[in-house]
């Protein structure tokens, strides 16, 4: 193991041995052991240097290089990686997905060519990298098995459990993983009963890896990001909580992650009350605000309900039938909150949509008073036009 040592060393200091052809797809540091052993006792150029300094490293070890000459034919070459990884710890690496691709255990990912053996194996130690553009390409590299890593690092690998979806059953599944720093060395599934944080943390990740638009939004859940982000756009004296997307993204601690250690599958996400989980960020002075300044429905004299569209425009749109506004001498407004009211210049006018009989628009307004005393007689003249009012013929 001294000689193999001493060997490694010697090599790494000195310029490689391989031609800078062979080389090129082979960055392999057993082979260059295996081609120095093979050279010992006829060497030439470089060799001749190396050969030196493996003498020189054996004599400050005070260990007999006649002695441990002797056994090079019987150095165990496929201990280079497992001797390079005590030089290296963080260059210990593990093959992704695809071949050649490898994450060191400082979480740093380098590449082997492809045409490489070694960059069919599953792990491996690196002695030498250079960076090309933004690529760390493995210069001398060493095989390791999976088994020598777990002697060598024993202290350091940890075991986890991690909760994961598995995309086919929509179910959460649980995987024990044996993790040494960034490489998961192995995975395996587990039996064992998961807490509501570890559920959640899985949902928090999920929805950060999908965006929020793979949560079911339902028709009142995205009404209510309506009001709320026309709240924050144009009142933004109310401070209001951002919602945006990146905001929802940014925040999952705060709205999501109470909520998910609930659910048990993907069948139960599309189930959530969205609605309820956003308004978990407002306290209850903020939820009355929210349903005074942008209210959901416009009541008019009869008391009819009619829906507000809030969008990106300033003022939001209520289409009702023009029946409804008889009686109103001011447009309604929004924007108002906390008896606010009685200062109606802080309020914003809905646009009116009103409606004929058929629910078609016949006008558009947002000044009811200027309606009334303006283009109202036109209107009222062509519904008298379009829609006369039905005579009873009695046959005696």
């Amino acid at each position: 193991m001294a000689i193999l040592g001493c060997i490694l060393t010697a090599l790494l200091e000195e310029r490689d041995i391989f031609s800078r052809d062979r080389a090129s797809f082979d960055c392999n540091l057993t082979h260059r052991v295996e081609q120095l052993i093979s050279l010992w006792h006829k060497p030439y150029g470089a060799i001749t240097n190396i050969i030196k300094q493996v003498k020189a490293l054996l004599k400050s070890l005070k260990i007999n290089h006649q002695k441990a000459l002797s056994s090079l034919t019987s150095i165990t070459t496929n201990m280079t990686g497992f001797l390079l990884a005590y030089a290296y710890p963080e260059r210990v690496a593990k093959t992704r997905q695809k071949s050649g691709n490898f994450i060191c255990a400082n979480g740093k990912g380098v590449s082997i060519g492809e045409q490489d053996a070694l960059a069919s194996e599953s792990n491996v130690v690196i002695a030498d990298l250079m960076q090309i553009k933004n690529v760390l390409r493995v210069r001398l590299a060493a095989s390791i098995e999976l088994a020598q890593i777990e002697q060598i690092f024993s202290q350091d690998i940890v075991e986890k459990e991690l909760a994961l979806l598995d995309e086919a059953s929509g179910k959460i599944i649980v995987r024990k993983q044996t993790k040494l720093a960034a490489l998961n060395l192995s995975e395996k599934v587990s039996n064992k009963a998961l807490s509501t944080e570890v559920i959640s943390h899985m949902w928090c990740d999920f929805v950060t890896n999908k965006g929020v638009d793979t949560l079911s939004w339902q028709a009142k859940d995205i009404a209510l990001k309506a009001r709320w982000q026309w709240l924050t756009g144009y009142l933004p004296e109310y401070n209001f909580p951002d919602i945006s997307e990146q905001a929802l993204l940014s925040n999952l601690t705060l709205w999501f992650a109470p909520f998910g250690g609930e659910i048990k599958s993907k069948a139960k996400l599309a189930k959530l009350d969205l609605s309820a989980m956003l308004l978990s960020q407002l306290d209850y002075q903020q939820q009355q605000i929210l349903k005074q300044a942008a209210p959901t429905h416009s009541v008019g004299p009869t008391g009819r309900h009619c829906p507000i569209t809030y969008g990106q425009e300033k003022s939001p749109k209520v289409s009702l039938p023009m029946q409804e506004v008889y009686g109103l001498q001011e447009t309604p407004m929004v924007g108002l909150a906390n008896g606010a009211q009685a200062n109606k210049s802080c309020g914003i006018p809905l646009i009116l949509e009103l409606l004929s009989p058929a629910q078609r628009p016949i006008q558009i307004t947002q000044d009811l008073a200027q309606f009334w005393t303006g283009s109202y007689k036109a209107v009222q003249k062509d519904m008298k036009s379009r829609y006369p009012k039905p005579t009873c013929n009695m046959h005696h």
